[in-house]
């Protein structure tokens, strides 16, 4: 069967994936001979809780009051959503799945689409091109150039890549010339089919038979071009995605603390890639020596591994319910009916809200005060806006990490200025200074009016 390769990449306001929105989403298909489709570029506005950062606008050049044509965000979302669900698509870009995918996720998630359904579903299937790439490296391939740091290390950087194979012009991160990159990219790593076979299945890998193999990752050591010797502990027995990995090549093994010191965790589908055991890694003194001291002390690694196997993370407080995807899970059956229902009688919202479970109660009144205000009506008031929105308070991402009030980004904006002394990044810093004070300082610090 037929299939197609969706090459995306989004630019946001945030590098946080909740509290973050996407403002630039592009995207180029291409055909199973790697002949172009259709192409897609298009800016979505912010909503009223959104703060650009400004050393994400500083990166991406789009500034706060950008006034172009645009999508709202439940339209945007609703758009993307419809490209990597099309049947038989790969979908994917560079560090997707470091990032870009996440920040999917939780776009998808607040607008009650399937956050996962792209990943499995009709055919479809994640990949990304820079574990791709780590793994073209690693075989020594001449596939591309390889451009190189002022320390003689490799870099991995795309508009690094693209610099030295000419691949497209335009300015790095704008979304659709770093697509347009990805796409002949990937058109030069295609041409080496065997490598760029053995990457893909490498990135949808979850079970491994063996216990000795090669892990790649940009952190690791650049002599061994940045591959590791690994001993798989094992799987998580609750985060199915999960598994726990040790380093045999790093140092002699002597103790368990030894063996913790070089622990890996990787989870399915990040950019950690996992290759079978070449015979020139196994061919080590000190994993020959690692492995043995493992097999000789199974009771002290198998009380380790259980103890990683079996950790459960703890709940985070005060979690935003923007951030709830992974504490809660995907909606239940009877959650979809409840936001078919929604979306389909949208001026009934009040009466459908009141039979919703909590969570969809506060993501449904959040989604309609983003992008359908007019039907709150008078007697919404702010305080009870505040409430139900969550914004008077600390509250956290899924790491536990608290969103900045419009106090702190304007404390970075303003440092930021201070620093700087180019003309162009001062317009835009002062652009954003002006906006946060103007709009977004006054309700709880923090809601953009």
């Amino acid at each position: 069967m037929s299939h197609s390769w969706l090459f995306y990449d989004v630019e946001s306001s945030d590098l946080n994936p909740v509290f973050g929105q996407i403002m630039q989403y592009a995207s180029i298909r291409v055909d199973d001979q790697w002949c172009e489709v259709d192409r897609t570029m298009f800016y979505v506005q912010l909503t009223h809780d959104r703060i650009l950062s400004p050393e994400a606008m500083l990166v991406h050049r789009i500034p706060v009051d950008y006034d172009g044509s645009s999508y709202n965000e439940a339209k945007g979302a609703e758009i993307i959503h419809d490209q990597v669900n099309t049947p038989n698509t790969y979908n994917g870009g560079y560090n997707t799945l470091g990032y870009d995918d996440e920040v999917l996720r939780f776009t998808f998630y607040r607008n009650f689409l399937d956050p996962y359904s792209h990943g499995f579903r009709n055919g479809c299937q994640r990949f990304d091109l820079f574990p791709m790439v780590l793994l073209f490296y690693f075989y020594n391939s001449t596939v591309i150039k390889w451009p190189k740091k002022s320390n003689g290390a490799p870099s991995f950087k795309l508009e690094h890549i693209n610099e030295a194979n000419n691949l497209a012009t335009g300015q790095a991160h704008d979304a659709l010339v770093d697509v347009s990159v990805c796409v002949e990219l990937g058109r030069k790593l295609f041409s080496q089919s065997e490598t760029w076979k053995e990457g893909l299945s490498a990135l949808s890998q979850r079970y491994f038979p063996e216990k000795l193999h090669v892990m790649l990752d940009p952190r690791f050591d650049m002599q061994k071009r940045f591959g590791s010797v690994v001993w798989k502990l094992g799987d998580h027995v609750v985060y199915k995605n999960t598994s726990f990995w040790v380093r045999m090549d790093l140092i002699e093994f002597e103790s368990i603390d030894d063996v913790k010191k070089t622990m890996v965790k990787k989870r399915a589908g990040d950019t950690r890639v996992v290759i079978a055991l070449n015979e020139s890694m196994a061919d080590n003194s000190i994993v020959e020596k690692n492995k043995n001291w493992l097999e000789s002390n199974q009771s002290s690694v198998d009380a380790y591994s259980r103890s990683l196997t079996t950790h459960m993370y703890s709940m985070v407080q005060n979690l935003d319910v923007d951030a709830g995807l992974y504490a809660h899970g995907p909606f239940s059956p009877s959650e979809q009916k409840g936001i078919q229902m929604f979306k389909k009688e949208i001026e009934r919202w009040e009466e459908i809200v009141k039979d919703q479970p909590p969570r969809l109660q506060k993501m449904m009144f959040r989604y309609i005060w983003r992008h359908h205000a007019d039907l709150l009506g008078n007697q919404h008031d702010v305080s009870l806006l505040e409430d139900v929105l969550s914004v008077r308070f600390g509250v956290k991402d899924f790491r536990g990490r608290v969103r900045p009030s419009a106090s702190q980004v304007l404390g970075r904006c303003e440092a930021l200025i201070a620093q700087s002394s180019n003309a162009e990044d001062l317009a835009l810093l002062s652009s954003l200074r002006r906006y946060i004070q103007l709009y977004c300082l006054g309700v709880a610090d923090a809601v953009c009016v």
